[in-house]
This record gives structure tokens, C-alpha cells and sequence, in this order.
């Protein structure tokens, strides 16, 4: 335990020592003003991509010695078609994301010589189906919840031989699905800031450049387009020539951006804030899943209530906390039921030291707990687990990222043949470490 210890000092120690890296900063890293007022982008993309294989193969062998004369004949074909769907669609008010994917894939082989042949072919079809929508009730911080999902697998396989005296042919057909719904309300919100922090830290790079700062009417419009951005690099091949001129376009005031001074700016995109929200959630849902038909059908039913808070202390930290507890009710096909309660409990905090430098650590507990009806048998698990991880890169130089961890787990067990007790603790440490010796161009 010894050199963890020393690691995680070590850690401590790194921002003091780290913080003469040239930073461009926040002006005002106290004042959140701008985070508390910031509204989601009203934004949506949708994309339909259509992909295809054919592939096909064979040859022809011919053999003539003293002993014999054959011919061999090889050939074989395979063709695949998919089709993508995806939507999404978000506001302040209003989550709808949806997905249908649809695929099918047929190939054939025949291989031998004169009456002796091999067929096989194979037909495949997989269908995968999924919605989430998520509506604030008026103007009120109530909200309903609701998903929908199935999926379904087909397989086809045929094989065949002939030879002089006999034929044989097998057929194995496999079917497989699952259907799920589920059902939810809560109250609060939870707004992912993370484009408002990026939209602040370009501010601070113009400034950087001797340029006037961004107003905060003008962070926010920023901060609305790089919401988007995963939409542009989703539907567009080369996101970038719309994606940055639309988030550079309300920021050029007097002379235009030189080459140099955009490649400076969008280069924040680059820095690791890691994921930043603001606000709360408490909800409760309630799903039903079947797996496979008829008799040997399996159904899972589970509640789980969820709450959880984020909040940003400035612009260069966060403190967050979650709880989670789950009631699962799984009925099988043979009788082997099982009951399974979850509770979970999360703390954690991020503080971004300074430009491409972050502190992230985090200190999670988790209950997890089975009851199987047909054994009469049980167990309980408890969890408890510690990570701190630390960024830190410098230009053309040094690539540093030290983490340490640990955990403590107990279960105890109650079966048919007697009960059991067991407890373990684990550590770990890791340092990546690139440091560039030298480098040059010529």
C-alpha cells in the first residue's frame, strides 16, 4: 500500500506544480451567471444510410496423372444490405431520439467434382428498434418518460451432399427476440453545460488574441451552436466547414480571423473539460421486457427510482451526486424466478486546474442483493469504491495521466448447503506518460 500512498500524494501535489503551465484562464472563474441562465438548443439531425456488400469467389482445379483424371470446382457468393434510421430531436422542453436498423445477409457455397458436391447457404435477418421521449408538462419542472424497443434475429441454414449412392440435406432454422416498454415521471432538470464552458473558454482565447471578449448574450449564441456539434459530425462527411463558421461568424468584430488565429480557436475543442451539467432530477420508472416466445418466454419487470444533482462552484469546477435504487422481478420459463434489489449511491467532484489540465475523482457505493425461488438460495454484495484520475498535457512536450483506486467488497450467502461469508479489498495504479525528447521539422 505503500507506493499509492506516495502516488496519491504525489497527485496532490501535481496542480501547484503544474499551474506555470501558460494559461489563458477565466477572467471571472467565480461568476456562473451565464451557466444558471444558459437554455438548451433547440436542434434535431436525421440520417437514413443505406449499406451494401456482394462479394462472390471460385476457381476451377483440373489433376491428370497415371492414377487419375479429376476436375474440382469451387464457387461462392455472399450479398448484405443494411438500412440505418436515426433521429433525434431536443429543447428545452422535449427529448425524442428513435433508431431503426434493418439488415440482411444471404451467402451460398458449392464446392466438389462431378457428382460429389457440398452446398451450404445461409440467410440471416436482424431488426433492431428503438425510441426514448422524454416532455416537460407545460411550463411546470414535471416531466414524463417513455421508451419502446424490440429486437429480433432470423437464421437459415441449409447443407447439403451428394455423392454416387446417397443424398443428405439438413435445415437448422434459429429465431430469436426481445420486446421492452417502459414508463416514467420526474420532476426537476438537468442541463448539459459543457457547451457553455467551451463557448467561455473561446471568449478567453480571443481576448488572447487582442480581441474584444465574447458578451454574454453573444456566449450563449455561441454556446447554442456547439451544442450541435455532434449533429454536424453525424449527418455531414465534413462537419467543419459548416460547423465552425456558423459558431465563428457572431464572434468576428473588425479584422477578419487570420488562418493562424482560427486554428487557435477552434483548437477548444481540444481541451479536456470533461462532462459538465447543472440542476436536478428525481424520477421514477418502470419497465417490462420479454425475452425469446412462447413456452420459453422469459419476462423481467423492474422499478427503479433515480435522483441525482450537478452543480458548477465556477467555471472551473463541479460537485456531483446520485442515488439510484432498483426492484427487478425476473420470471423464467422453467421456474427460476429471481428477485434482485439494487441501491446505489454516487459522490464525485471535477476541477479543471487549467488548460488541458483535469482533476476528476469520484467515490461510489453500491447494494446489490438476489433471491432465486426456485433454490431457495440468496446472497448480498456490498461495494464501495474510490478513483481519482489527473490530465495533464503540455504542447509538443509531455502527456501525463496518473490515476489510483480502491475498493472494498462483502457478500454474504445463504444456500441449501450452508451459508458463506467473504470480504476483499483491491487497489490499483496507473501512470501513462508520453514525454517528447525532441522534435523537429526540416
Amino acid at each position: 500500500m505503500r507506493f499509492p500512498i506516495c502516488a496519491i500524494a504525489c497527485l496532490c501535489l501535481l496542480p501547484s506544480i503544474t499551474i506555470a503551465q501558460t494559461s489563458t484562464g477565466f477572467e471571472d472563474p467565480t461568476d456562473i451567471s451565464n451557466i444558471i441562465e444558459y437554455r438548451l438548443a433547440d436542434w434535431g439531425w436525421f440520417t437514413w444510410d443505406l449499406d451494401g456488400e456482394f462479394t462472390g469467389e471460385g476457381s476451377h482445379s483440373y489433376r491428370d496423372d497415371t492414377y487419375s483424371h479429376e476436375s474440382y470446382d469451387r464457387a461462392q457468393n455472399a450479398a448484405q444490405l443494411a438500412s440505418s434510421t436515426r433521429y433525434h430531436r431536443e429543447n428545452e422542453n422535449l427529448l425524442l431520439a428513435a433508431r431503426l436498423f434493418l439488415s440482411g445477409s444471404l451467402d451460398n457455397s458449392r464446392y466438389g467434382h462431378g457428382p460429389e458436391v457440398n452446398r451450404r447457404e445461409n440467410i440471416n435477418g436482424l431488426y433492431d428498434i428503438y425510441g426514448r421521449a422524454q416532455q416537460y408538462l407545460g411550463r411546470s419542472s414535471w416531466f414524463a418518460t417513455g421508451t419502446l424497443g424490440s429486437r429480433g434475429a432470423y437464421n437459415e441454414s441449409l447443407q447439403s451432399e451428394s455423392d454416387h449412392e446417397d443424398d443428405w440435406e439438413e435445415t437448422v432454422l434459429e429465431k430469436s427476440g426481445s420486446h421492452s416498454a417502459g414508463a416514467g415521471l420526474g420532476f426537476g432538470r438537468i442541463r448539459d453545460v459543457t457547451p457553455l464552458i467551451r463557448a467561455a473558454r473561446l471568449s478567453e482565447r480571443l481576448a488572447a488574441l487582442g480581441r474584444p471578449n465574447l458578451s454574454d448574450s453573444q456566449i450563449q449564441e455561441v454556446a447554442q451552436v456547439l451544442a450541435q456539434e455532434y449533429g454536424y459530425r453525424v449527418v455531414f462527411d465534413r462537419p467543419d466547414r459548416r460547423f465552425w463558421s456558423e459558431v465563428l461568424d457572431p464572434m468576428i468584430q473588425g479584422e477578419p480571423l487570420t488562418v493562424a488565429e482560427v486554428f487557435y480557436l477552434t483548437d477548444v475543442l481540444q481541451e479536456n473539460l470533461g462532462s459538465r451539467r447543472q440542476g436536478y432530477e428525481l424520477s421514477v420508472q418502470g419497465t417490462y421486457r420479454r425475452l425469446g416466445g412462447g413456452d420459453e418466454a422469459n419476462d423481467d419487470t423492474y422499478a427503479r427510482c433515480f435522483a441525482s444533482v450537478f452543480h458548477n462552484l465556477s467555471l472551473e469546477s463541479q460537485v456531483y451526486g446520485s442515488f439510484s435504487t432498483q426492484w427487478s422481478w425476473w420470471d423464467g420459463n422453467e421456474g427460476n424466478d429471481i428477485d434482485r434489489q439494487y441501491t446505489n449511491l454516487g459522490l464525485g467532484f471535477l476541477w479543471n486546474v487549467a488548460d488541458r489540465i483535469l482533476l476528476d475523482g469520484s467515490l461510489t457505493g453500491n447494494r446489490a442483493q438476489y433471491e432465486y425461488k426456485l433454490t431457495g438460495n440468496s446472497f448480498t454484495e456490498y461495494q464501495v469504491r474510490a478513483e481519482l484520475t489527473f490530465d495533464f498535457f503540455i504542447e509538443d512536450r509531455l502527456s501525463l495521466r496518473p490515476a489510483v483506486g480502491a475498493s472494498w467488497q462483502e457478500r454474504d450467502s445463504d444456500r441449501e448447503d450452508g451459508t458463506s461469508y467473504s470480504r476483499r479489498q483491491d487497489w490499483h495504479y496507473a501512470l501513462s506518460i508520453n514525454y517528447r525528447l525532441e522534435g523537429l521539422l526540416f
